[in-house]
């Protein structure tokens, strides 16, 4: 999906959180520029004029406005270089904030496409990228093809000849141009993924510590480490050599083009076609040509690595987003009566995980739904999320269908106790709080005592205000559990959707949380994805599945008498615990 040059301006000056103190800062360049193309003019006069003819006067007002002009030109620069840099790090901001919201409301089965530290990389570096070529370079773009065009015109104004002498070595510059540039291209896109290389090692060394320890594996990790570092290095040097030839090339080429300027000046003075004013004035504006030039073509090569960046960013500006349908409708309370209807579900690669899918829940029902791993357990609970939508069938809450409903009005009524809880930095109550930021503390610990565990988490080094760490770290699997147990307490919903919530606990911790979860499922609609037959035995119902089939329903005692599926599987479990007893 690469982007044309206009394109881009155009989506990127969209973009521009400030777009009045651009324009100042614009304006304030080409005032810059317009007396740099005058400066030399004045130096043509004074010596021509003034200095020939011994009028010191004449050179004394042209030396004033010249000063003045300098002045001028210092105010008009350091303002616009102010306003660009104030400019560019909103931008910066604003594009890096942009990106971070499209995240946070992408369909939730895109994440699986990108890895973490890639997407790290592409809001972090990348944007950087993209506001520093295309404010700051690009501003100096604008000066600098106005000096170009000004002191062209004025080239030509003064001795035609000069200037077309001086111009014989612009088509190299082109030449060399075109046959660098693609090559550029190639090579900022190598460093562009390199970068993501690393910023995802980072992520994963520090996300998986623990086993990484665990497993003694610190010195491959360090290794590995070091190995993608060497070749985000070696594309990074790769540029650095290829940048270091072509700007060399350029300044020789620069250098050729004054050298000619210098002799072919010197010979039209010398043979009184020329002034000396003027050969002095034709040197200023050389100058005046091929510095700016080079910023032209120096900007030229930076385009090619922030459109590179700008591609990464737009990838993940174009995932779609959760949005509502249009007929969409606002929930208040639900009762909790959940229907599928011959539900069916494929994932985009084309798995299918559910098929024809039957089920009525009614309001405060409590369903275990038990299966082999990869049966489509939490694909279902998903679907009531709407973390995904049905291919086929539908699914209605108290009637409605849930594509009907909106997301924030359906969440607001599901919680949710996952296999793996998240806890976010910040404290136990921080943590709790999450579900219902409005919540006060005394609503907190009110929900705690409900639940049975306020005298667990006062029991912790600082009570609620204990640090949790990043993810929960400082916590054990039972304690995480329990904050999440609280947080769904505390939104109060009439569905819970607990998804393996018991399978991470060790025993010890085991029958307390399970009386906990009790008292949260109390009156409420509950969803019970069962690893262990404990979580099981708090439905009224429970639902076997296998193969995205539904092959089994009915109670513990029942499907016990069945001997079909959930009999086996129950059966299994239970060797598996008696033989890890006998062998202790």
């Amino acid at each position: 999906m690469s982007l044309g040059f206009r394109e881009t301006f155009s989506k990127l000056w969209k973009m521009l959180p400030d777009k009045h103190e651009m324009i100042v800062a614009m304006i304030l360049l080409c005032i810059n520029s317009v007396i740099g193309i005058i400066t030399p003019y004045l130096l043509k006069i004074a010596i021509d004029v003034h200095i020939a003819s011994r009028n010191w006067n004449g050179l004394l007002t042209i030396s004033l406005i010249y000063a003045l002009l300098i002045v001028v030109q210092w105010i008009s620069s350091s303002i616009s270089s102010y306003l660009i840099s104030k400019v560019g790090q909103e931008f910066g901001c604003f594009l890096r904030k942009r990106a971070f919201q499209h995240i946070a409301r992408m369909r939730y089965h895109y994440f699986e496409e990108f890895r973490t530290g890639d997407l790290i990389s592409r809001v972090i570096n990348d944007t950087a990228t993209v506001r520093d070529v295309f404010l700051e370079q690009l501003t100096a773009l604008v000066g600098s093809i106005l000096s170009i065009s000004g002191s062209l015109v004025l080239m030509l104004k003064l001795s035609i000849r000069l200037t077309l002498a001086f111009m014989t070595t612009v088509p190299l510059m082109i030449i060399v141009t075109y046959k660098l540039v693609p090559r550029f291209m190639r090579a900022f896109k190598n460093v562009r993924e390199k970068i993501s290389d690393v910023t995802v090692r980072v992520q994963e060394a520090v996300a998986g510590a623990q086993e990484i320890q665990a497993f003694g594996r610190e010195k491959d990790m360090i290794h590995e480490f070091q190995r993608v570092t060497r070749d985000e290095l070696k594309a990074k040097i790769t540029v650095a050599r290829m940048f270091m030839l072509y700007m060399s090339l350029m300044q020789f080429i620069g250098g050729l083009s004054i050298s000619i300027l210098l002799a072919y000046g010197g010979y039209l003075v010398i043979g009184g076609w020329l002034t000396i004013g003027t050969l002095a004035a034709f040197m200023s504006y050389g100058t005046s040509f091929i510095t700016p030039l080079r910023t032209i073509i120096r900007f030229y090569n930076s385009f090619q690595e922030a459109i590179v960046a700008l591609d990464r960013v737009y990838e993940v500006l174009h995932v779609p987003i959760e949005e509502d349908r249009p007929d969409s409708v606002e929930v208040d309370k639900l009762r909790g009566e959940i229907i599928f209807e011959h539900v069916t579900f494929r994932y985009p690669n084309g798995i299918v995980a559910l098929k024809d899918i039957n089920l009525h829940v009614k309001p405060g029902e409590k369903i275990a739904i038990v299966g082999p791993s990869g049966a489509g357990k939490s694909t279902l609970v998903s679907l009531i999320c709407k973390f995904y939508e049905p291919t086929e069938g539908r699914i209605l809450v108290d009637g409605i269908d849930i594509r009907k409903i909106k997301l924030r009005s359906l969440r607001k009524n599901v919680g949710l106790v996952l296999q793996e809880t998240y806890l976010f930095s910040g404290t136990v109550r921080d943590n709790i709080k999450m579900a219902n930021p409005n919540a006060t503390d005394e609503d907190v610990e009110r929900v705690c005592k409900e639940l049975g565990i306020h005298d667990y988490i006062m029991a912790l080094p600082n009570g609620y205000d204990t640090e949790v760490g990043e993810g929960g770290i400082r916590l054990s699997a039972g304690q995480r559990q329990l904050i999440a147990i609280a947080r769904a307490m505390l939104k109060d919903p009439p569905i819970i959707i607990l998804d393996e919530a018991l399978s991470n606990v060790d025993p010890g911790m085991e029958n307390f949380i399970v009386r906990t979860i009790k008292r949260l499922l109390k009156g409420r609609t509950a969803i019970i994805i069962a690893h262990r037959f404990t979580s099981a035995m708090l439905a009224d119902r429970i639902i076997v599945l296998d193969n995205g089939r539904i092959v089994e329903e009915g109670t513990h005692e029942e499907l016990m008498r069945r001997k079909g599926m959930y009999y086996r599987l129950y059966m299994m479990q239970a060797g598996e615990v008696k033989a890890v007893a006998t062998e202790k």
